[in-house]
Parts: C-alpha cells; structure tokens; sequence
C-alpha cells in the first residue's frame, strides 16, 4: 500500500472502532495508543526496548564522550549533545529490536565526528517512532538521512507513521514544543468525534480528514496569538500537505526553509493572515462607529485608511498586513465560502460580505453567552438545573432558569432573547442537516458539558 492507502486504512480502523464501540469516548490518548503501534511487524508489537537502555548508553558514551548527556524521562533514553535552537527538524528512524542498540550507536557517532548539536530518543517499546532526532538545519538533515540510507539497512528499520513526511520508510516533522504525534492524535480524535456526533460515520476519508484539518487550520490562523498557537498552526499546515499524494521530500524542505527562515527573523510574532487584519479593522470600527464600516471599506481600498478606527491597534495592523488591492478578493472568497457569487458591483460586495461578517461574530457571541450561562448554572446548581434551563431556551426561548451569576442572565436578556436558538446551535456546530430538535439539543449539551471543570 502507498502512503495514501496506509492513511486512509488508519483512519478507517480508528471510525470502524468507533462504531463497534459506540459508547467509549474517542479521545487522543486512545488515538495515540494506536498510531505508535501502526503498521508494526507483529514480532515486534510492544517488544521491550527499555531492558537495552544500559547496553544502549555503554555504547553511546564508550569512548569518554564527555560532551553527550543521557537522561531517562520514563519513556525515553534521551541522549542530548550541543545545543538546538528550538526549531529543529525532526527524523523518525524506527527500528527493530534487534538492531536498534548497535544502530542507535552508529548514529551518535556520525553525529559526533561531524559535531552535530542533536537530541537522540529511544522508546521503551518497538513502537514507529522508538528513534527520534532533531536536528537544527536542513544540510544536517540531508546528511543523517544519506548515512542512515547507507549504513542502516532497510530490513533492520520499522516503517514510520504514513502522517509524516516519509523519505524511504524515514519520518520527518517540525513541531517545536509540541509532539507532531499527540498533535495529530488530538485531530484524528476530533475528526472522529465530531462525525460520530453527526452520525456521519460513514463519510470518514482521507480526503475529508485533509478538509476537517483546513477548516482547524483557518480557525486557529484567526485566533492564534502566542508562539505556542503558532507552532500549532505549522503542524496543521504540515498535515494538510502531507496528506496529498503529490507531498515529497523537496516540498518538505521547502516548508522546512521558509519555518526556519520565518521563525529567525522575527515574523512569527504574527500571522500574515490578511483576512484576519480585515476582519479586525472592522470589528473594531463597528464598535465605535457601526455606519462608517462600508464606507471604511471603500476608503481603504482607494488607499485611504483613515475612516477605521486605531482601537486595539487594529488600523496598524490593517495597513501592515492587507494590501488595499487585495481587499475585494478576500471579500469574494468571504462571500464564496458562504455560498454567494462573486460580485463585481461594490455596494452590493460589500453589504453581502458585511452581512455574513456581522451574522458571523453575533452567532459566535451568542454562543457563547449560553454556553457561560450553562456551564455556571451547571457548577451552582447541577445537571438538572442547567439542563432544564437550556431546555426552556430551546423550546420556548425562557431564560429565567440560569442563574445570573457574573450576569450571564443578563446577557442573555440583552444579547440572545428573541432570537433562533436553533439557528445559533447549528451555526457554531457546522451542522447543516439536522432537524431533529433534541438530537440537536443533546449535542450542543454534550459540548458544553466538555467545558466543565474536571
């Protein structure tokens, strides 16, 4: 099988499990579990590794390595040497057990004579990723991958996860302070969840999971702010081309450069998400000025941006990012994904995109105004209570059952009373095509129930 194949038979085995198990939660540890062992020989599933650690490290540190530290975290042997600089390239080497403590030794030389500031990972199980390095530049990359190609046989490696980027069975990933694997998990877990909430089940693909992993990306390129979201949203854009057929080892590099390069210079103190400024910049205005928006609008496309407001920096952040000629098409694509045409008449592009703008963020905060309200009603007073309370605001648009603790009532009141609960559960669950009532009702209470504090 391609890589394709081994993705899609993944993500087949994770839903097929699912529906023969209707009652157990799907979450990412339960996903992980099963990542690490895909695709393993079965002589070699779960086989121990920690039992060779001592010989491992002998072998590592034999000849006076003075300059090597090896550490144990619980689950790995972890042999550090130089220093890294935070955005290194990741390489999965999985091997055998039979092999691994003379190859992992192999490594550890190569890198040494070559004066290879690395960190070196060895499981405590054959898993298909019992052998990790990072690495801190491409050429180092290149050059462990051309030794490994020619001094480690194929027969003594493990086939690394088909989600990686894969060079001849070997893995390779950027994920700074995350774990490329947990990330992942935490999508596939998602992804499941949510179809298996929609009883959609059936519709699981690889191509599918590719657009559920775009629309998670677009998400959290709107929201994202720290560093920490930021290497997030490069594991996101990472899956979505490595989930293509055309994805290899020049596109990897290729990513890798610009992440690198991006990440020394200083930009990834921001998003260059033009959307985003856009919709900044009039959110913003809204607040202060709600009649100036349209006109900003025009304004700024003649160059002039004058007509936004500054609060929040938001006018900054609009001339830095958005090119004013760029603004009609980001309108269109706005009006695209929301099922218009596109428009050639200004007024009417701008009214429409306006319209879905404001639809948008009202949906959003009245959302999550009920949610807040549940969630307090539910901590003060129990189930019962937030249940019955949430129930009344379906059906018969009640809010005197929440609690008005931190004023969530009011807000209700203010913001939500009057207006189609059903059409805001639908809008900020993506659901299009469910009309039964309580089906609904049980699904936007079982996502607000995950929001307790455990």
């Amino acid at each position: 099988m391609n890589r394709s194949d081994l993705m899609t038979f993944f993500l087949l085995k994770i839903k097929n499990f699912a529906k023969a198990n209707p009652e157990r939660n799907i979450d990412w540890r339960f996903v992980y579990s099963q990542l690490i062992r895909f695709n393993l020989p079965n002589n070699e599933d779960m086989a121990s590794l920690s039992e060779l650690w001592p010989k491992i490290t002998y072998l590592v540190k034999s000849e006076d390595d003075r300059k090597t530290y090896s550490w144990q975290n619980g689950s790995f042997l972890v042999f550090d040497r130089g220093n890294l600089t935070g955005n290194e390239i990741k390489i999965y080497v999985p091997m055998d057990r039979k092999s691994i403590s003379q190859n992992v030794a192999l490594l550890e030389k190569f890198m040494r004579e070559y004066n290879i500031s690395h960190q070196l990972k060895v499981a405590k199980i054959v898993r298909n990723d019992d052998v990790v390095i990072r690495v801190n530049t491409l050429e180092e990359a290149q050059a462990l991958i051309n030794f490994i190609k020619e001094n480690i046989p194929a027969t003594e490696r493990i086939k690394a996860n088909p989600f990686l980027a894969n060079y001849d069975d070997i893995g390779l990933a950027m994920d700074n302070n995350h774990s490329f694997n947990t990330e992942l998990s935490n999508l596939i877990a998602d992804y499941i969840t949510s179809l298996k909430q929609k009883k959609r089940l059936d519709q699981v693909s690889l191509n599918d999971f590719r657009i559920f992993i775009f629309q998670q990306q677009k998400e959290l390129a709107r929201n994202a702010k720290t560093g920490n979201q930021l290497d997030l949203l490069d594991i996101y854009r990472l899956l979505g081309f490595t989930t293509t057929d055309e994805f290899s080892l020049a596109n990897f590099y290729q990513f890798a450069s610009e992440k690198q390069i991006d990440k020394y210079t200083a930009k990834r103190e921001r998003i260059v998400n033009p959307e985003y400024y856009l919709e900044q910049a009039i959110q913003e205005t809204a607040k202060k000025y709600p009649q100036n928006c349209a006109q900003a609008i025009k304004e700024y496309i003649q160059g002039n941006p004058m007509y936004f407001t500054n609060n929040n920096r938001a006018r900054e952040g609009l001339i830095k990012y958005v090119k004013p000629e760029s603004v009609k098409a980001i309108m269109n694509n706005k009006l695209q994904a929301n099922g218009y045409f596109n428009s050639n008449n200004l007024d009417e592009l701008i009214n429409n995109y306006l319209n879905i703008l404001y639809q948008e963020n009202s949906y959003a905060l009245q959302y999550g105004i009920i949610k807040q309200a549940y969630l307090s009603t539910y901590e003060k007073y129990g189930y019962g209570q937030a249940h019955g309370a949430l129930y009344n605001l379906f059906f018969y648009g009640g809010i005197m059952n929440f609690t008005n603790s931190s004023g969530y009532r009011s807000l209700l009141a203010e913001k939500v009373y009057g207006h189609n609960i059903a059409e805001i559960f639908h809008y900020n669950l993506a659901i299009k095509d469910i009309n039964d009532d309580i089906e609904l009702l049980k699904m936007v209470e079982a996502e607000f129930n995950a929001g307790l504090k455990r």
